[in-house]
């Protein structure tokens, strides 16, 4: 997949692979739309094959967990198991939270390492990130989170820091317009 824009966040992600000096958080800071979350699953099933844990199904691989709000009912998750669009609850919650957190007691499932992806973390409840930035300041063993931010830098987690970030400016004209050519060739 060809992410549009996320030059300089590839970089930055494959220069900490490369080196060695991966980060156990990252913050992926931009504003809403902008594929970071796209650039999220990417980015975790890089960082697994690089260690050399490959799955069959890249979206669906068990040593990449995912906390994100849930089907806003029983009828949207029927919607959800059965591939059609449904709707989500306003927030993520703090049982959601703590369950991901009893899953991070055991070892990842396939190799050395794990990723958490946060989407987003602006819809934390407040219990629900106060319990992850704890899960963050002490983090599992090769457990690496991605944070998906969209508010301002001022609301930013407070072990900031601690952590990578990589930013998804809006796209200039030039890549909306090379954006449109690569439309027009398919």
């Amino acid at each position: 997949m060809t992410l549009l824009g996320h030059d300089a966040a590839w970089r930055e992600w494959r220069a900490a692979i490369g080196q060695g000096r991966m980060h156990h958080g990252w913050i992926l800071a931009g504003r809403k739309g902008m594929g970071k979350a796209a650039f999220a699953a990417a980015a975790a099933r890089e960082l697994l094959e690089a260690g050399g844990s490959t799955w069959s199904d890249p979206r669906n691989h068990p040593d990449i967990l995912e906390l994100q709000p849930l089907p806003d009912g029983d009828e949207e998750e029927r919607k959800r198991s059965e591939g059609k669009p449904f709707k989500v609850k306003r927030n993520i919650a703090v049982d959601q939270v703590r369950a991901l957190q009893r899953r991070l007691n055991a070892r990842p499932t396939l190799g050395e390492r794990r990723v958490v992806v946060v989407d987003a973390a602006d819809d934390l409840e407040k219990g629900a990130a106060n319990a992850l930035l704890k899960s963050l300041e002490e983090p599992p063993a090769g457990t690496i989170f991605c944070w998906s931010h969209t508010a301002s830098d001022a609301s930013r987690p407070q072990s900031a820091h601690a952590v990578g970030c990589c930013a998804f400016p809006s796209l200039a004209m030039r890549k909306l317009a090379r954006c449109s050519t690569l439309l027009a060739a398919d």
